[in-house]
């Protein structure tokens, strides 16, 4: 399995403040070579209206790394499923105090 961490930056551009101004998102993708997980993960990406900012790290991964981590576990059991998985954390183009 690869992990794959992107800043990425939306298709669209955004004009509100509370627009998706861009996100990290994580590619699991559940092959063994990097370039191959990497095409796969930029694919995935753009047909989802996203584009590549900069790709923070790539990691080879196996189910025992996220022992006693049930959040990232699931996101790698899904990806033997579906082979593909992406998590996306988006931000807003202008931050918000909170009240």
């Amino acid at each position: 399995m690869v992990l794959l961490n992107y800043h990425a930056k939306p298709i669209r551009i955004p004009k509100k403040p509370e627009d998706i101004a861009g996100a990290w998102i994580n590619c699991w993708i559940n092959c063994e070579d990097v370039d191959d997980a990497t095409k796969r993960a930029l694919r995935m990406m753009r047909d989802n209206g996203w584009k590549e900012f900069e790709i923070e790290d790539v990691f080879k991964v196996d189910r025992s790394d996220y022992e006693g981590n049930e959040n990232q576990l699931r996101y790698f059991d899904q990806a033997l499923l579906d082979d593909e998985v992406l998590v996306v954390y988006t931000y807003p183009l202008v931050e918000r105090d909170e009240e």
